[in-house]
C-alpha cells in the first residue's frame, strides 16, 4: 500500500472514531424533536423547586380536607393537640417541606379536572407564625405510571406533578388524625 492508501485509511478510521464517539454521546431532550422533557433530578446534579417554602417549626396550624371531612391540629406551647401522636404531624411537616416539582405543568382551569384537582381529592393547609398567609397544596389523581401525583400549589395557582409521596403522607396523617383527637 502507498503513501495515498494510508491517509486513505487513516482517514477512514478517524470518520468511523468521529461517528461512534457523536453516536454515545448524551443528547439533551432539544436535541431530539418531539421528546419530552425530563425532569430535574438529583442524580442530574439538579435540586427540585421545593413545593412549599416553610420552616416545619413555623407551622402553627395543620388542616388536611378529603371527601368533605376535615381534621384540623394545632400547636399550642410546643406541642400538637388534637393528634393521638405528635410525631406523626411532625413527620409529616418535615417531610412535606422537604419535597420538589418534578415537572411544571401547563393546565388551564377547564383542564383541572383532568389532573382530579376540580375538585382536589385532597387539601392540605398550612397556616405559619407571624399570621402570614397560608399554604395550600391540592392534591389530584396520580400520573399514569402512579409515580407521581398532580397537585395544585396555591387555592388557584399552578398545577405541577409530585412524587406520589406527597398522596402517602397525606393518607397517613389523615387516617392517624381519624382515629385519634
Amino acid at each position: 500500500m502507498g503513501w495515498r492508501g494510508t491517509i486513505v485509511l487513516v482517514g477512514l478510521v478517524i470518520a468511523v472514531g468521529a461517528y461512534l464517539w457523536l453516536a454515545d454521546a448524551p443528547t439533551t431532550p432539544a436535541e431530539k424533536p418531539g421528546a419530552m422533557p425530563r425532569p430535574p433530578s438529583a442524580e442530574s446534579g439538579h435540586a427540585l423547586r421545593k413545593l412549599l417554602v416553610f420552616e416545619p417549626a413555623d407551622v402553627v396550624d395543620i388542616e388536611l380536607q378529603r371527601a368533605g371531612q376535615t381534621h384540623a391540629v394545632q400547636r399550642r406551647d410546643d406541642a400538637w393537640q388534637g393528634a393521638e401522636n405528635p410525631v406523626d404531624v411532625t413527620d409529616f411537616l418535615h417531610t412535606l417541606a422537604e419535597m420538589g416539582v418534578l415537572m411544571d405543568i401547563s393546565a388551564s382551569s377547564k383542564e383541572l379536572a383532568d389532573y382530579g384537582l376540580d375538585p382536589p381529592l385532597g387539601i392540605i393547609v398550612l397556616h405559619l407564625s407571624g399570621g402570614a398567609q397560608p399554604l395550600v397544596l391540592q392534591i389530584g389523581e396520580r400520573n399514569p405510571a402512579t409515580t407521581g401525583v398532580y397537585v395544585r400549589i396555591g387555592a388557584d395557582g399552578p398545577v405541577a406533578l409530585a412524587g406520589a409521596l406527597v398522596e402517602w403522607e397525606f393518607d397517613k396523617l389523615f387516617k392517624h388524625l381519624s382515629h385519634g383527637g
